[in-house]
């Protein structure tokens, strides 16, 4: 591990029509019969996948009833949502900001820890949820490099996160500065990994 760089947030959808107006009674209905709300997302035990076993755990039901409707790309998750077939839906903002600026879909939560300016979407917090998750980039290199070398990358890194063509990068991509170099990475890794695993584990898509 170099450099966690960027990160890309969570937003939990439901269908314009969608009867559901607010994180917290998503969270209510996942808690009474998490069987019973079925939620779309990409492809099986990933970013979106995890999140919506933390979603039930957090909303105090049994993660491994988790409805996920796993799908193999974004654009049929999205038809899916928009054409009412789940209840609700989770993907990456990127994808998802243009259907709900277009009113197609409603956000009822993101996936960050604090409210993104620019983004009137509220947290997973505020809706009663207790987690956080992003979906992030990093830098990585292959193991046994010497300490050296090692440093020299972490330097290159660490002089392009302060130039102000990076800072200009982040502002058009519309990407959250995420970073965190060296060895504070490391144990962001370890930590992630347990969360990561454990979910999986409770869901079925692990041992």
């Amino acid at each position: 591990p170099i450099a966690r760089l960027t990160a890309e947030y969570e937003v939990v959808v439901v269908p314009a029509q969608s009867p559901i107006r607010s994180m917290s009674e998503l969270a209510a209905r996942l808690k009474s019969n998490p069987g019973a709300v079925s939620i779309a997302g990409g492809s099986a035990g990933g970013t979106d996948h995890i999140l919506a076993g933390l979603l039930v755990r957090a909303a105090g039901a049994d993660p491994a009833k988790t409805n996920y409707i796993a799908y193999s790309g974004g654009g049929e998750a999205l038809a899916a949502i928009m054409g009412n077939h789940v209840a609700a839906g989770i993907s990456g903002y990127g994808e998802l900001i243009g259907p709900i600026k277009a009113g197609r879909l409603r956000a009822l939560a993101i996936s960050s820890d604090r409210r993104i300016p620019g983004i009137d979407i509220p947290t997973l917090r505020e809706g009663g949820i207790d987690v956080e998750l992003a979906n992030w980039r990093s830098v990585v290199a292959p193991p046994g490099l010497s300490t050296a070398q090692r440093q020299t990358l972490l330097d290159a890194v660490d002089r392009m996160v302060r130039s102000p063509q990076w800072r200009a990068t982040l502002a058009k991509n519309d990407w959250v500065d995420f970073y965190l170099p060296g060895d504070a990475f490391s144990a962001y890794l370890r930590t992630e990994e347990a969360r990561v695993t454990d979910i999986l584990k409770t869901i079925g898509l692990a041992r």
